[in-house]
C-alpha cells in the first residue's frame, strides 16, 4: 500500500518534480516570490473587507490599493531585472544585490501616486498603465538588454526566449482560469449537496480568485520561465496550440482586417470632403499593433509557410498608407480642438508605427527585439515631464483657454477675470469654444487648474454652496423634529426619523462639487455650452427646466396616508375635492365646489427644483426618482415630471409650467 501512493505521489502527481521546480523558481526570483506573497495577503485582506464587515476606511483602503497597484508593476521589473543580471553571469548574491533597483523604483512609483489617496484619479490612471506598458514590454528584451547594446542578439535565441514567455502568459492566464472556475464550480457543487455553509458563501469564492489570480498564476508562471540554457542553446520547443493561434486565426484575420481598412480608405478617397471618422484612428492603431505581434511571432513559420513569408514581406508596407490615413484623421481634430490626451496618445503611437514600418522595410537585419526596445523607449518618453502624455496636452489646452479668455476680455493681461456684462457682448463661437476648454481641463485635471484660474470666484461659490448647504440642513433638522412630534405613537416612524435627524445633526460640509462649480462659473462669467442653449434661451418652450423619472418608485407605502390625488386631472369646475399644482405662483391649491378652497405656499419645492445642480442649460435632465419626491405638512407629492420657469429666460413671455403625477394625502 506504501508503495502504491508513492507511485502515485511521485508519478501520477509528480509532487517532487513541483517542488523541485518551485524551488529553483525560488532561488532564481526570491523578491518576485516574496513580492506574491504579499500582493495576495493585501488583495485577500481587501477581498474581506468588501465582503465581511466595513474593517478599512476608505483612505486605508485606497492606501493598500496603492500599494497592490505599486507592487504588481515592482513584480514585473523583478523578473526583469533578475533575466537582465542572470544573462550576464553574474552570482546570486549579485543577482540580488542589484534587486535595489526594483525596490527604489517601488518607492519612487509608490510616492508619486497624486491626488491625495484617489487611485482612480485621472492622472494616477495613465501614469499606471504608462508605467505598466514600458515595465512589462522590458520583460520581452531583459536578457538581452546588453546584447542590443553591442548589437549581438541572434534572432533565434531572441525568438525562443519570446515565444517561451509569451506561451508563459498564454498558459498561466488559461490555468488560473481553469483552476477558479473549475474548483469553484466544485467547491459550490459540495456545498449545495452536503449543506456546508462555510462554502456557500460569496466571499469563499472571492477568497478562491484571489489563490487563483495573484498566487497560483504568478507562481506557476516564475516556475516556467526559461532558463539562460535554454534560450542561449536555442532549445526551442514548440506549443502547438499557440502556434495554431499564430499561423491559422492571428495572421488571416490581420489580413481581413486590413481590407476593410483600405475599403474605408478608398471611400474616403472617393468622397474627399467626407472627413475620415475618428474612429479609424484607433482601429489603424489597434490592427497594427496587433498585425506586428503577429508579425513578430510568425518568424519561426515563414520558411515553412508561403502564405505567412509574404505576410511577413509586406506587412510594413501595407501600414505606412493606413498610418497616413491616420495622420490625416488626427490633424483634423487636433486643428480644430487641439492637442488632447486621446490624441496626444494617437500622435505617439502612430510615429511609434512609422518608425518600426520604415525599420523593417529598410533594415536588412530585421531584428525582432526592435518592437519591445522601441515600445519601452517610446512609453519612458512620453511619461515623463514636459513630454507628459498627461501634462503636455493639459499645458496646451490651459494656454488656448487662456488666450480665448484674453480675447473674450475676462481674463486681463494682469491675470485678473472680469466677467462678462451680458452673454452678447462676445460671439457665440467664442463663449462655446471656452466652455469646452474649460469642460475638458475638468474632466481630465479635477477642475484644479480651473480653480486655480479663477481663485476669486470658486471661493465665493464655495462660500455660497456652503450656506445653502447649511440652510438645508437646518431645515432638514425642523422637519425631523417635527415628524418626531407627529409620529411619537408610531414606534417604527419615530426610530427612523430620530435616526435622520442624528445623521443630519452630525454631518458637516465637505466640498463644492465640480457640477456646482462650473455651473455657478459658466453663469459668472456669461459662457454658454453650445450656440443652441443661446438662441433657444429666447424661446419660450425651451425656457424650461424638466425633470422625467420612471414608475421605479412604485410600491409606494401608502398607509399612512388616506387619499391619493392625480394632479393631473384636477379641475375647476370638479364637483368633487382634487388638488392642483400652480407652478407660475408656486401653489398647492385644493379645489372643491368650482373654488379654491385652500391654497398651501410651495415655493421651497419650486425653487429646489429650478436650482438643481445640472451642467449647462439643457432643457430636460433625467433625475432619480427621490429628487422628485418632497414632503409639505400633511401632504406628499412626486412628479413623474415638471416644467419650472427658467430662472436664466431672458425673454418676456413667460411660461406658465405644468406639474404631473400624484399627491398623496395624510
Amino acid at each position: 500500500m506504501k508503495g502504491k501512493l508513492s507511485f502515485l505521489t511521485k508519478k501520477v502527481l509528480n509532487l517532487g518534480s513541483f517542488r523541485e521546480n518551485l524551488k529553483e523558481a525560488f532561488i532564481r526570483f526570491p523578491l518576485s516570490f516574496i513580492l506574491v506573497f504579499i500582493i495576495s495577503y493585501l488583495v485577500f485582506h481587501l477581498v474581506q473587507d468588501e465582503f465581511l464587515y466595513r474593517m478599512l476606511d476608505n483612505e486605508t483602503e485606497e492606501y493598500i490599493l496603492r500599494i497592490v497597484f505599486s507592487l504588481v508593476i515592482t513584480f514585473f521589473l523583478s523578473i526583469s531585472v533578475y533575466l537582465t543580471s542572470e544573462n550576464n553571469n553574474l552570482s546570486i548574491v549579485k543577482r540580488n544585490v542589484f534587486q535595489i533597483i526594483s525596490i527604489v523604483f517601488w518607492i519612487i512609483f509608490f510616492v508619486s501616486f497624486s491626488g491625495d489617496w484617489d487611485i482612480d484619479y485621472f492622472e494616477n490612471i495613465i501614469w499606471v498603465f504608462l508605467t505598466f506598458a514600458w515595465v512589462l514590454s522590458y520583460w520581452f528584451f531583459a536578457p538581452y538588454l546588453k546584447g542590443v547594446l553591442k548589437k549581438e542578439v541572434k534572432q533565434s535565441v531572441y525568438y525562443t526566449y519570446l515565444y517561451r514567455i509569451s506561451v508563459i502568459f498564454l498558459v498561466a492566464s488559461i490555468l488560473s482560469w481553469a483552476v477558479f472556475g473549475l474548483w469553484s464550480i466544485a467547491i459550490l457543487t459540495t456545498a449545495e449537496l452536503f449543506d456546508f455553509h462555510l462554502f456557500k458563501n460569496d466571499m469563499f469564492v472571492a477568497n478562491w480568485a484571489v489563490f487563483s489570480f495573484s498566487l497560483f498564476a504568478p507562481i506557476y508562471a516564475l516556475t516556467q520561465i526559461p532558463t539562460r540554457q535554454d534560450y542561449m542553446n536555442n532549445r526551442f520547443n514548440e506549443n502547438i496550440f499557440f502556434s495554431f493561434l499564430i499561423k491559422n486565426i492571428s495572421v488571416p484575420f490581420i489580413c481581413v482586417y486590413f481590407v476593410i481598412l483600405y475599403v474605408y480608405s478608398l471611400k474616403v478617397l472617393l468622397t474627399f470632403w467626407d472627413w475620415p471618422k475618428w474612429e479609424v484612428t484607433w482601429m489603424v492603431i489597434g490592427f497594427s499593433i496587433f498585425g506586428y505581434l503577429a508579425y513578430m511571432f510568425s518568424f519561426i513559420f515563414e520558411e515553412i509557410n508561403k502564405f505567412i513569408k509574404r505576410f511577413r514581406k509586406y506587412f510594413p508596407y501595407v501600414v505606412i498608407p493606413q498610418l497616413f490615413m491616420l495622420a490625416y484623421a488626427i490633424w483634423i481634430r487636433i486643428a480644430q480642438y487641439d492637442l488632447t490626451i486621446n490624441r496626444y496618445f494617437v500622435v505617439i503611437f502612430g510615429v511609434w508605427l512609422l518608425v518600426i514600418s520604415l525599420y523593417y522595410i529598410i533594415s536588412k537585419k530585421k531584428q525582432l527585439i526592435f518592437i519591445p526596445l522601441t515600445l519601452t523607449l517610446f512609453t519612458i518618453v512620453i511619461s515623463i515631464w514636459p513630454w507628459s502624455v498627461y501634462n503636455f496636452p493639459v499645458t496646451r489646452q490651459l494656454t488656448r483657454l487662456k488666450q480665448n479668455l484674453k480675447e473674450a476680455g475676462i481674463l486681463s493681461d494682469w491675470w485678473e477675470i472680469i466677467p462678462l456684462n451680458d452673454y452678447k457682448d462676445i460671439s457665440p463661437e467664442l463663449w462655446v469654444n471656452i466652455y469646452s476648454w474649460i469642460d475638458y481641463l475638468c474632466d481630465f485635471d479635477d477642475c484644479r487648474k480651473i480653480k486655480e484660474l479663477f481663485p476669486i470666484i470658486y471661493k465665493d461659490l464655495e462660500i455660497k454652496d456652503k450656506k445653502e448647504w447649511e440652510e438645508r440642513k437646518e431645515k432638514d433638522i425642523a422637519r425631523y423634529k417635527e415628524s418626531i412630534i407627529k409620529y411619537r405613537g408610531d414606534k417604527v416612524e419615530l426610530e427612523r426619523y430620530k435616526k435622520y435627524l442624528e445623521e443630519t445633526l452630525e454631518s458637516e460640509y465637505r466640498w463644492m462639487s465640480n457640477g456646482t462649480f462650473l455651473y455657478g462659473l459658466y453663469k459668472t462669467i456669461k459662457v454658454y455650452r453650445n450656440i443652441t442653449d443661446y438662441e433657444e434661451k429666447e424661446k419660450n418652450i425651451s425656457s424650461t427646466l424638466e425633470f422625467y423619472t420612471d414608475t421605479s418608485v412604485f410600491p409606494l407605502d401608502v398607509s399612512k396616508y388616506s387619499m391619493i390625488y392625480d394632479l393631473s386631472n384636477c379641475r375647476e369646475n370638479n364637483y368633487n375635492k382634487c388638488y392642483r399644482i400652480d407652478v407660475e405662483n408656486k401653489k398647492l391649491e385644493q379645489i372643491q365646489d368650482y373654488k379654491i378652497q385652500k391654497e398651501i405656499d410651495i415655493s421651497d419645492i419650486i425653487n429646489k427644483v429650478q436650482n438643481f445642480e445640472i451642467s449647462g442649460l439643457s432643457s430636460r435632465v433625467k433625475v432619480y426618482p427621490s429628487r422628485l419626491a418632497f414632503e409639505i405638512d400633511w401632504y406628499k407629492i412626486i412628479f413623474t415630471s415638471i416644467a419650472v420657469q427658467n430662472p436664466e429666460y431672458i425673454g418676456d413671455n413667460k411660461y406658465p409650467g405644468y406639474a404631473r403625477w400624484y399627491l398623496l394625502v395624510k
